[in-house]
């Protein structure tokens, strides 16, 4: 596990109380190795809490201690971001019982969402399944409509012709008779 240096500077500030930049600084500076062993502890002491996005921040891991020690790991958990102390400043016993009921409640909740999370997906993919299977109908049916239209323009050029046809041979039989009545009555 990777350690920011806003991690090791803040455990200088909150565990160690050093004040001002410098002083914080040059503490890290002389006891890093330490205070990454020491971290390390907090960090095996703590149980997963959640994966959520606080706010603007980006995605992270919460992990708390029974002694009220939040520790933010990145997304992928390759680095330690942060930590911090839960205190409601009433007493060690009110915060442990705080910290446990608050622990045991968000973990509820998001094993409720995880639930609901794949209940959802579970409905979205049968309603992906349900889409393609209509995109596919009308796409057949699109298909159908083109065949039936090209059947409807067939039809009605083949009517065309049939016409065209039968205005010859009506044209034909006109000058036949023509032919034969005309010569009859004008000779």
């Amino acid at each position: 596990m990777e350690f920011t240096e806003h991690i090791l500077e803040r455990y200088a500030e909150r565990i160690q109380e050093k004040k001002g930049k410098n002083e914080i600084k040059s503490f890290v500076a002389q006891n890093r190795k330490k205070i990454e062993e020491n971290i390390q502890k907090l960090f095996d002491s703590a149980e997963f809490l959640c994966t959520t996005k606080i706010k603007e921040h980006n995605i992270t891991n919460f992990y708390v201690n029974k002694n009220g020690w939040v520790l933010i790991a990145d997304k992928e958990n390759k680095k330690l971001i942060t930590l911090y102390k839960v205190d409601l400043f009433l007493g060690t016993d009110f915060n442990k019982y705080y910290i446990e009921k608050m622990t045991e409640d968000i973990k509820n909740k998001m094993k409720d969402y995880e639930n609901i999370e794949y209940e959802i997906e579970l409905d979205k993919e049968k309603r992906q399944e349900e889409r393609k299977q209509c995109e596919s109908e009308i796409a057949s049916l699109k298909t159908r409509i083109k065949w039936l239209e090209e059947n409807i323009n067939l039809s009605t050029q083949q009517d065309k012709e049939a016409d065209a046809r039968l205005k010859v041979k009506k044209d034909e039989v006109q000058q036949q008779i023509e032919n034969f009545v005309g010569a009859r009555i004008f000779e």
